[in-house]
């Protein structure tokens, strides 16, 4: 029996082994294929996002009736009925506009902003109290699920990480008109902007500012009239949204700097139509916890598009509309209500879906009446002085029509619009704005 014990211990565990190889094979196995299964599933989100970004490459939008060169105006209307806007629809049938149809412009995003997205995106989360986490660059939520509760904030914080390069410079005429066609206040001046931290390039980072929490800082220099020429402003903003901004200003009447409180909520300058958190070039600078977002879904609309030369005009009726072609465009639309007393009681922000570019904004009453219209001007930067090598589409103007008022606020920028000048990190500091004071 010793003899038989001795023969059968190497066959048993030579068994053992076997069963042992067998555990770890199909053990190995499982893992490979729920590694295959998420790899397959990370392989369709990557070309789901990129299909975000690229949304003319199968298909140009099309609409029966509308044609690249034609006019609509208040006589056929009708064909663009279903594409526009209602209250922009109602304003083409009573002839306050006409609008110049083109070709859609395919300006898909520059290749970095799209890795960034690509690489960074699948880490991020939203909290219950709105707080963006595991942020780093590119869009934070590419893909949106109109069913998702927090889809509204997650466009949100999409809007507000879109690209807008490192930095951008530009030298406004802007102007406040009534409807006697009077100009009521114009200012010319020079709007700077730098961002310190989330660039698509690790290395475009600001190390200081990253230290210090600076998601970027922008400076505006008023160059006339003659009785406000010198006045300075720079503004940091924080990334932490619920972290108040910091503005230092300078008035050459008294030579004297001095830090104050920015309220997003006054007009801009103290007399145009749009609130200073409606600032060009983000056109909502404000503080995201402070609304609710509401994501309304995805179209095809007709909107103001990508025009081929910087030269900007105005039109229709009292001269307030930019002359700029429009045309069909996937867009998101993105309703902002304020939590708290506000001056504006809501807005939908029509968002270009490549770019994340407002083209246009709808602003109502806290009656719900419709009362202003935020009319956006960008030229494609292949047809712009200042657009080699960009992959944006650049800023040429606004106007903000409020119709209760009977009043527009114009805003042009001709060939002065430049993104990624070389702006260092101290003109925007203190000094900057101190050496010209006491």
């Amino acid at each position: 029996m010793e003899d038989r014990a001795q023969y059968d211990a190497p066959r048993r565990h030579a068994g053992e082994r076997f069963l042992y190889i067998v555990q770890i094979f199909i053990l190995v196995w499982s893992v490979l294929l729920a590694s295959g299964i998420r790899f397959s599933v990370l392989w369709a989100d990557e070309s789901a996002i990129v299909a975000q970004f690229h949304p003319y490459s199968q298909e140009i939008p099309h609409v029966a009736g509308l044609a690249p060169e034609m006019t609509l105006s208040s006589a056929n209307a009708h064909l663009a009925k279903e594409v526009l806007p209602d209250e922009v629809f109602r304003l083409l049938t009573a002839a306050e506009l006409t609008i110049m149809v083109q070709k859609t412009t395919n300006l898909p995003p520059r290749q970095s902003y799209l890795d960034a997205t690509l690489k960074h995106s699948q880490g991020v989360t939203l909290t219950d109290e709105g707080t963006l986490r595991n942020y780093q660059a590119g869009a934070p939520f590419p893909l949106l699920d109109s069913a998702d509760p927090q889809a509204g904030e997650k466009m949100a914080w999409n809007f507000r990480y879109r690209d807008l390069g490192e930095t951008f410079e530009m030298r406004p005429t802007t102007q406040e008109e009534n409807a006697s066609d009077a100009v009521e206040h114009f200012d010319r001046g020079i709007l700077r902007m730098r961002f310190g931290m989330h660039r698509p390039n690790p290395a475009d980072n600001d190390p200081q500012w990253q230290k210090e929490g600076i998601w970027q800082k922008n400076s505006f220099e008023v160059m006339s009239p003659s009785d406000r020429e010198g006045i300075m402003r720079i503004v940091t903003v924080y990334d932490n949204d619920k972290r108040s901004v910091e503005q230092w200003r300078y008035a050459p009447q008294t030579r004297r700097v001095r830090k104050d409180y920015v309220n997003y909520l006054t007009p801009i300058g103290g007399a145009y139509e749009a609130l200073q958190e409606e600032s060009p070039p983000a056109f909502f600078h404000g503080y995201l916890h402070q609304y609710r977002w509401v994501f309304l879904g995805a179209r095809m609309m007709l909107v103001p598009g990508f025009a081929k030369t910087s030269k900007l005009q105005f039109g229709g009726k009292h001269g307030w509309y930019p002359k700029v072609p429009w045309e069909l465009r996937r867009v998101l639309l993105l309703e902002c209500t304020p939590k708290e007393t506000h001056p504006l009681g809501r807005r939908v922000f029509i968002l270009d879906q490549q770019t994340y570019t407002p083209l246009l904004v709808l602003t109502y009453a806290h009656n719900g009446t419709f009362f202003r219209l935020t009319i956006t001007a960008h030229v494609d930067p292949h047809f712009h002085p200042q657009g080699k090598g960009i992959s944006l589409p650049l800023l040429n103007g606004v106007t903000v029509i409020n119709y209760a008022k009977e009043r527009a606020t114009l805003q042009s920028a001709g060939d002065s619009t430049v993104y990624n000048p070389p702006l260092a990190a101290h003109r925007f500091g203190l000094m900057e704005i101190l050496r010209r004071g006491k």
